[in-house]
């Protein structure tokens, strides 16, 4: 990185998408944890999916029974009641979590495709939040395609699953690129405003250890803060479960990258972590 430039990334509204699930409803917790920490308000979005729905109506359609864990029949009238038996669910999780932290929050429900909306949504939020996994996905099939667009939003995106590690501090990746000196100045941010330890694994060749630590021990003073640094020669899918295994922290954040192809660079490393996973654009 040529210059050191600084980054602002003020967090003052956070979206979370939320289904019903249990990973979208860790995502709402973290969320709100991380809300009352920054002062920042929560606005939980729940899509009654158009998709799902018009599924519904055909002849051979199934909903996997959580009682019985098979299926069974289901139709537009069924699946319409459990969208709604979901929503409240989310909204009662949003309103406890809420009102225990003190924090500024909104339910909202619309009907229509999923990942639409929630672009449309995300243009107004500085951080989106979504659970690993959700209703009909398999936490073991990676990204899907809310994740997706979710990143293709450009707003950083914090990334939850079920029962995530319990950890301490922040651990940021700094590897000199552009993308980054992004992310570790949002880390930055967020450790500032917690009051959280901020560990920087810095990603390099030996040679280029010196001017990367430099720059980023200048990027999160900016932030009136200093971090810990550790270091790594490896790739990244390596260096980073590697260093969240030794430093055990509570929030990972890292650059998706430059180009079209964040999702795919970000996949392994979401399976990988077992922790809350902040992903910077």
């Amino acid at each position: 990185m040529s210059g050191s430039p600084t980054y602002l990334a003020t967090i003052q509204r956070i979206l979370v998408a939320v289904d019903g699930s249990e990973h979208s409803l860790a995502a709402l917790e973290a969320a709100c944890s991380l809300a009352a920490q920054l002062h920042a308000e929560i606005e939980a979005l729940f899509v009654e999916d158009d998709d799902l729905l018009r599924l519904a109506e055909l002849p051979c359609a199934r909903v996997l029974s959580t009682l019985l864990m098979e299926p069974e029949p289901t139709d537009r009238d069924r699946m319409e009641r459990l969208l709604r038996l979901l929503a409240a669910r989310s909204q009662e999780a949003l309103q406890r979590h809420s009102v225990a932290l003190g924090v500024r929050a909104r339910f909202r429900s619309v009907r229509g495709r999923v990942v639409a909306e929630l672009q449309a949504a995300a243009g107004e939020a500085d951080l989106l939040s979504l659970g690993k996994a959700g209703h009909g996905q398999s936490g073991l099939a990676g990204p899907g395609s809310t994740l997706r667009a979710a990143l293709d939003a450009g707003r950083p995106v914090l990334v939850v699953e079920r029962r995530p590690r319990v950890g301490h501090g922040l651990l940021a990746v700094y590897d000199g690129s552009t993308g980054s000196a992004r992310a570790l100045a949002t880390a930055a941010e967020i450790a500032a405003g917690t009051g959280q330890e901020l560990t920087v694994l810095i990603l390099g060749h030996a040679a280029a250890m010196d001017a990367l630590s430099r720059e980023a021990v200048e990027i999160v003073a900016r932030h009136g803060t200093s971090p810990r640094l550790t270091f790594s020669w490896a790739q990244p899918v390596i260096a980073i479960p590697a260093a969240v295994r030794r430093v055990r922290p509570a929030l990972v954040v890292l650059s998706t990258g430059e180009g079209d192809r964040s999702e795919e660079r970000a996949g392994p490393l979401i399976k990988a972590i077992d922790c809350p996973l902040l992903l910077v654009p």
